[in-house]
């Protein structure tokens, strides 16, 4: 190749940079007006396709702007399918993570103004399982110190009800360990622009320390303290506190005085609110109990607050006897709970041992007198004769 064929090669590569850089800008330029959102994806889509030595980073730019105007034209399938496809861009050895970071937490913000919640569930869920399939992502919001952890939170409070969705509600606990695990990243209330995401991701924690038996306060962090006097979160703090100290009546309570805040508007809560009330109505029931061998199934009804007396009791009492929550059986003709103590099975284990003993003596008793009465006729026989 000659020094003027090089020349003129390096020209060429100069014109092509100048070329797509052009096409992105003018195309960038059409967004700003609705006239312009066709035209301006078809440049968009001629900038994915042209060939130059930056492709990978004009690449990243563009998949933004056509993320953007589908989102513009209400297309939120190909608004989601462009930003996939810059999740994977951004793994490209020429984009930094800083800029990785920087378009994608943009590209999300925009997503999230959108109106298509589902958008914004499926757009955090594919964030996530992009982030988990890479072994060293650039775009980092598992560290709990990073400064996007707060919306690592977003993420985590879709994705409980993505789960919940689809019926996976066994990721639940994994969910809430691993929000557990960003607790430092939530901002405090002076300083929190968009509050509604965290707040619902908190909420979700209540639930699910709920859910994992409500030993852990999710509020323990100096960050997370504020939070509890918001007002937004009082309905789902009062059932905690009643799930807390075992109270039926109250959790009960709160559920009917906030039904619509708790019930009505939010379908996770809605879904596991059965769950929570038998877990309550469980221990209290094994706390009631406790001092007694038999129990009315009267009684157990009036201590879980239930109006239909004992035919109320009775499914509960039934299940926790057969998951073995409850050692006894239910006597159905006096409506009456039998309960088996602790050390009542080795009790009966002894009496059966001694109720065994004593019948081999009574056997090795009348084998005694049989042998003796056998000789004492034989003798009688011999002085006879």
């Amino acid at each position: 190749m000659t020094e003027y064929d090089f020349e003129c090669s390096e020209d060429d590569m100069e014109e092509q940079d100048v070329d797509i850089e052009n096409q992105y800008y003018n195309s960038k330029g059409l967004l700003e007006t609705d006239e312009g959102l066709e035209e301006a994806l078809e440049g968009l889509r001629q900038v994915l396709a042209m060939e130059v030595d930056d492709r990978e980073r004009w690449r990243f730019k563009a998949l933004k702007q056509i993320a953007r105007a589908h989102l513009r034209l209400g297309q939120s399938a190909a608004a989601l399918g462009a930003y996939r496809d810059l999740l994977a861009a951004s793994a490209a050895a020429s984009i930094s993570r800083a800029a990785a970071e920087k378009k994608v937490n943009s590209t999300l913000d925009m997503l999230a103004g959108s109106a298509d919640k589902a958008l914004l569930r499926d757009a955090y869920a594919t964030t996530l399982e992009a982030l988990e399939a890479r072994p060293n992502p650039r775009l980092y919001l598992k560290d709990p110190n990073h400064r996007t952890g707060g919306q690592m939170l977003e993420i985590i409070a879709l994705l409980i009800q993505v789960h919940t969705e689809r019926g996976s509600t066994g990721e639940l606990k994994g969910l809430y360990q691993r929000a557990r695990a960003v607790r430092t990243a939530i901002p405090h209330p002076r300083i929190l622009g968009r509050l509604g995401a965290r707040l619902r991701c908190l909420r979700y924690l209540v639930l699910a320390t709920l859910l994992l038996g409500g030993r852990v306060d999710p509020f323990d962090s100096q960050e997370a303290r504020p939070y509890k006097k918001d007002p937004d979160l009082a309905p789902m703090l009062a059932l905690a506190t009643a799930f807390q100290a075992g109270d039926v009546g109250a959790f009960e309570a709160v559920l009917q005085t906030h039904r619509a805040e708790l019930l009505d508007a939010d379908p996770l809560v809605r879904e596991h609110t059965p769950r929570l009330l038998r877990t309550l109505r469980t221990a209290v029931v094994t706390r009631f109990v406790r001092p007694y061998r038999r129990v009315t199934l009267r009684a157990v009804a009036e201590a879980l607050h239930l109006p239909g007396g004992a035919e109320a009791a009775r499914p509960l009492l039934v299940a926790m006897i057969l998951d073995g929550a409850l050692k006894g059986s239910i006597d159905h003709m006096n409506d009456v709970l039998v309960l088996e103590k602790t050390g009542d099975g080795e009790a009966a284990a002894q009496q059966r041992a001694l109720r065994d003993w004593a019948g081999q003596l009574s056997q090795i008793q009348a084998g005694l007198q049989s042998r003796l009465l056998a000789q004492g006729a034989s003798a009688a026989s011999l002085s006879l004769a």
